[in-house]
């Protein structure tokens, strides 16, 4: 008896899995119209057939102590969103981590100084 419940949650949770992904596929593919990319300076971009645009340089910079390297990137991403308003984002990703701008990001208030 435990099994046949235990196969027919098993064979329930993999159709709502298949009805799920379905869900989220696009109807059409969109064509990747250039795609560049040149390993030797870890630079990429492409255009899709959409209008997104991307593109990425990076490079090894050494360590403050020079023992060692941290590969840095910059970069920027656009795109059209669902509801039609256009996305552009910078980011700089480094040893200090992944620092994204854009008119569409909240910002933090300005910190006031502190008086001691």
């Amino acid at each position: 008896m435990n099994g046949c419940c235990l196969f027919t949650r098993s064979n329930l949770s993999l159709r709502f899995a298949e009805i799920d992904a379905g869900r989220h596929q696009p109807s059409n593919p969109i064509p990747i119209n250039r795609y560049n990319v040149l390993l030797t300076r870890n630079d990429k971009c492409y255009l899709s057939g959409d209008g997104t645009t991307l593109n990425e340089q990076g490079a090894l910079k050494p360590t403050a102590d020079g023992t060692d390297n941290v590969l840095v990137k910059q970069g920027s991403f656009s795109y059209t969103s669902p509801e039609g308003i256009p996305i552009s984002l910078t980011y700089v990703a480094d040893e200090l981590g992944f620092r994204p701008e854009g008119s569409h990001l909240p910002v933090a208030p300005a910190v006031p100084p502190i008086n001691f």
